[in-house]
C-alpha cells in the first residue's frame, strides 16, 4: 500500500502536506528502519545486480522542494564523507 500512496502523492502533491501526509512519512520511515523497504534490491535479471525501487527515491524527493530541510539537518550531512 505504500508505494501507491508514495507514487500518487509525488504524481499529484498538494499545496500543503496534511497530517495524513505526515502519518504516511512517518509509516515509511518505520518501514524503512526495520528493513522492509529498500531503496535498492537484489536483482540478478539487471546488469548491476541491483534494481532499484523508484517509488522509495520518490518518497525523499517529496521533501525537497517544500524546504523542510533543518539547518542541523545540513550541518549532518555536511559531515558525512561520500
Amino acid at each position: 500500500m505504500l508505494p501507491s500512496q508514495i507514487e500518487g502523492l509525488f504524481d499529484e502533491a498538494p499545496a500543503q502536506y496534511e497530517e495524513e501526509h505526515f502519518r504516511l512519512f512517518r509509516d515509511f520511515k518505520a518501514a524503512l528502519n526495520r528493513g522492509e523497504i529498500r531503496a535498492a534490491q537484489p536483482d540478478a535479471s539487471t546488469k548491476s545486480g541491483w534494481r532499484v525501487n523508484a517509488w522509495v527515491k520518490k518518497r525523499w524527493q517529496l521533501h525537497r522542494p517544500r524546504g523542510d530541510l533543518h539547518a542541523a539537518d545540513v550541518r549532518q550531512c555536511r559531515r558525512l564523507r561520500w
